[in-house]
């Protein structure tokens, strides 16, 4: 194979060596540079892809890293907002269990009692049928009302709570926004109040209610909160309860009480809680049963349990974990999502105890969107730069190939004056033609530097060769001249001495 390739240069070499000296030089140079050119793309390539693979790195390491701080950080401040909204309610439980406490010792306790009311005894004139949650339902915030489950309820403990209707209202205003009514259940007592008063629907059984179901699964909990479920007694849609336990004097538990929360509160709580564009909320129970919210997405409307979506691995590693506080990923309709997980605990203090999981879902693609614009940028960076340097090269190239072509002019002409003067002095001597002069040889270009000592070089010897005499002299004197006579007495004499010849001869 180097075969070929070496005749092939030699051709070149030797078809180069015809050319003048212009072309030679003009033709190194461009070879020059464009070598030069190839090497210098080739690094500053070679270069930018390095940048490029570094910087991406780099801005990828420091994207991963800003987007897990700000989601942890968003995800725990706004887990403390929402449980500070359960806060205030389960307050609100230990305002009832210190009153219910304190009215059985009636020395101390100052309210007066009330009259336990019945829903179908409560005045019209105090019924509202245009309140929210309840769609058209008659209910009064002006009253409790009570329900007894058994023929036998205890009517001392009823008279006593009556007492409740005294601050029922200022205990919803207090928890505005987020509960809707209120209950208690005494267990033993077999009666219920809930306020606002409402009528209940026919057949309404709190022992197989969700809130009393799932505070008999979790009896060591000191509050908890429910699933989502159907609210049967408002407008039908849907509410969580959080639950607490009332105990007496003697830390016994007597009864429940209990506070229906709408979903759409919680909903407007955690719609408050975005990151980028694509970042949306999820609240999940402890049994992974989704809370539906008007999200696109599929925590929303798609799976109504988390086992259901096929990412298994997901929910595996969450709940795992204790507490499940961190990032993960989770994959669903090929999207990759990174989720930032905070639980809603009943305490400020155990983390263990859990029983909503707020999510922050953001898609990991958005996440590195900016990796993706700053590669970009290097790239067109990259584009501009190699584009300018081809343009700077050829300008520099057309600028210096235009120099060439001047020096080379500057050496030219004077070995072209040399080259044509030499010809005439040939042509005259070959034929009658004029003989050149000294003034044509003098009118000869110099140029500079080691050209020109060429030139004037060139000019002594040829200034030689015009003055030599015997060019100028005919042809038979020449020849006359260049005879060789033997040597005799006048050779080298410049005059003769014609009286010694004379006086030799007469001797």
């Amino acid at each position: 194979m180097c075969n070929p390739l070496l005749h092939i240069w030699k051709e070149m070499i030797s078809v180069s060596k015809t050319w003048s000296i212009k072309n030679q030089m003009m033709i190194c140079y461009l070879m020059t540079m464009l070598i030069i050119i190839l090497l210098i793309i080739f690094f500053q390539i070679f270069n930018l892809n390095l940048l490029e693979v570094s910087t991406t790195n780099r801005m990828e390491e420091a994207l991963d890293k800003q987007a897990r701080e700000n989601m942890l950080s968003l995800i725990r401040e706004s887990g403390a907002y929402i449980f500070s909204k359960f806060q205030e309610v389960f307050i609100m439980f230990d305002v009832v269990g210190q009153m219910l406490i304190s009215m059985y010792n009636e020395n101390t306790f100052a309210l007066e009692y009330l009259t336990p009311m019945r829903f179908s005894s409560i005045p019209a004139s105090e019924l509202s049928s245009n309140v929210s949650f309840y769609e058209g339902q008659n209910i009064s915030y002006s009253y409790s009302c009570f329900y007894n489950f058994s023929s036998t309820y205890d009517g001392t403990l009823l008279k006593k709570v009556s007492r409740f209707d005294n601050i029922w209202k200022m205990l919803l205003d207090l928890t505005t926004g987020t509960a809707i009514r209120f209950y208690i259940l005494f267990e033993e007592g077999n009666f219920m109040v809930i306020y606002p008063a409402s009528n209940l629907p026919k057949g309404y059984n709190p022992y197989t209610q969700i809130w009393y179901t799932t505070f008999i699964e979790n009896q060591n909990s000191t509050t908890l909160a429910t699933t989502s479920y159907k609210d049967i007694i408002g407008d039908g849609k849907g509410i969580i309860s959080l639950v607490a336990p009332l105990n007496n004097a003697y830390g016994q538990r007597i009864g429940l009480i209990v506070a229906d929360l709408p979903i759409v509160f919680i909903n407007q709580e955690i719609s408050k809680i975005s990151y980028l564009n694509s970042g949306q909320t999820g609240l999940i129970y402890k049994n992974g049963d989704i809370l539906q919210s008007p999200n696109t997405g599929w925590w929303s409307n798609k799976y109504k349990n988390i086992d259901q979506i096929p990412d298994k691995v997901f929910w595996k590693q969450v709940s795992s974990t204790s507490p499940p506080i961190g990032i993960y990923y989770l994959i669903d309709d090929n999207v990759i999502y990174r989720v930032a997980t905070y639980p809603v605990m009943d305490s400020a203090i155990d983390s263990t105890n859990w029983y909503f999981l707020l999510m922050l879902f953001v898609s990991e693609e958005e996440i590195m969107e900016d990796k993706n614009d700053s590669q970009t940028k290097i790239e067109d960076f990259g584009v501009i730069l190699l584009i300018s340097t081809i343009l700077c090269s050829i300008a520099t190239m057309s600028v210096v190939t235009v120099c060439i072509y001047f020096l080379a002019r500057l050496i030219l002409k004077p070995i072209n004056g040399v080259i044509d003067f030499t010809n005439k002095i040939n042509a005259t001597i070959d034929s009658e033609k004029d003989p050149v002069t000294l003034e044509e040889l003098n009118s000869l270009y110099e140029g500079e530097d080691q050209v020109a000592h060429l030139v004037k070089a060139f000019k002594s010897f040829a200034s030689n060769l015009i003055n030599r005499t015997d060019d100028r002299m005919p042809k038979p004197l020449l020849i006359s001249q260049k005879r060789i006579f033997p040597p005799n007495e006048f050779y080298l004499n410049k005059r003769l001495n014609l009286r010694g010849m004379i006086n030799q001869i007469r001797e």
